[in-house]
């Protein structure tokens, strides 16, 4: 069930435990806020808010401010601002397949998965219906692990070459900006480098565990979509390159094997965290 789900059905049970009230917040006078509030302070702990899009934040929790401890929705008004450094409230994961990252939720790598599937070609009866957290047909296994296992592209190539389908996740120090990309293919680790051809391959940018500010961008290039050299550590065409230069940065240049510029500027930047993930179909039943 989606966590949206999950606060409107709380919601519906407080109505049902008040029967004297109307379904529309704005109706209710200060003890009807309490009288819900107190019916329902055993669930709101145990409701994932920050697991919620900005737009379901704005339109279904903000009109029942009133059931919040003052601290607590300052926090969720702090964390949908994108201003993160100074909550006091836990961050509880997001229900069901966990996805072990720093940098990402399961929603985002549902997200992550529709583009890989190329769900953003949008029908154009249907539109385009992205997978969520309850149907994403992969699952998204942690490789490697910048601040655990080093960032290094030694490390980077002992851990990850060989092992197609991958996703790259990476922090841009100092900001909330996130960038990525994905390979179909495998890394490898070659002397003086070379470039593998693909038409599946994608970078991408949003803003830190949101999908804020989206950017999807494809490769049309194909010959050059995905570079391998062994001082390198990934490297999507001339676009998107994580390097060492006496310390681990990356590089997005304009736009060249790919569609459009995924960073916010063509200058070398620090990297804070990045994630690689190996990903596989989900076993099904029946």
């Amino acid at each position: 069930m989606e966590e949206i789900d999950v606060w409107e059905l709380v919601l519906k049970w407080g109505l049902a435990k008040n029967p004297t009230l109307l379904s529309d917040p704005e109706t209710w006078s200060d003890n009807d806020f309490k009288a819900m509030e107190k019916a329902l302070q055993r669930c709101i702990p145990l409701i994932r808010f920050f697991q919620l899009s900005t737009k379901e934040f704005f339109e279904k929790v903000i009109p029942y401010q009133k059931l919040f401890k003052p601290q607590f929705y300052k926090d969720l008004n702090l964390y949908y601002l994108d201003i993160k450094d100074n909550l006091v409230a836990t961050i509880l994961p997001a229900r069901g397949l966990n996805i072990d990252s720093k940098l990402i939720t399961n929603k985002i790598a549902a997200y992550i998965a529709s583009w890989i599937d190329k769900k953003d070609n949008v029908h154009p009866i249907h539109g385009y219906t992205p997978y969520n957290t309850l149907d994403n047909p992969y699952k998204f296994e942690l490789l490697l692990r910048g601040s655990r296992d080093g960032c290094d592209a030694k490390t980077f190539h002992k851990i990850c070459d060989d092992k197609p389908k991958t996703v790259i996740i990476v922090k841009v120090k100092g900001t909330n900006e996130i960038l990525g990309g994905y390979n179909p293919l495998i890394w490898k680790s070659i002397s003086n480098g070379s470039y593998s051809r693909t038409s599946n391959s994608f970078i991408f940018s949003f803003t830190f565990m949101s999908l804020k500010d989206v950017i999807l961008s494809r490769v049309r290039d194909y010959d050059h979509a995905i570079g391998s050299h062994v001082n390198y550590g990934p490297q999507f065409g001339y676009d998107f390159i994580i390097i060492q230069e006496g310390h681990y940065i990356g590089r997005c240049i304009n736009n060249n094997v790919y569609e459009k510029r995924v960073g916010r500027t063509d200058k070398s930047f620090c990297i804070e965290e990045y994630e690689v993930f190996q990903i596989f179909k989900r076993k099904t039943t029946g």
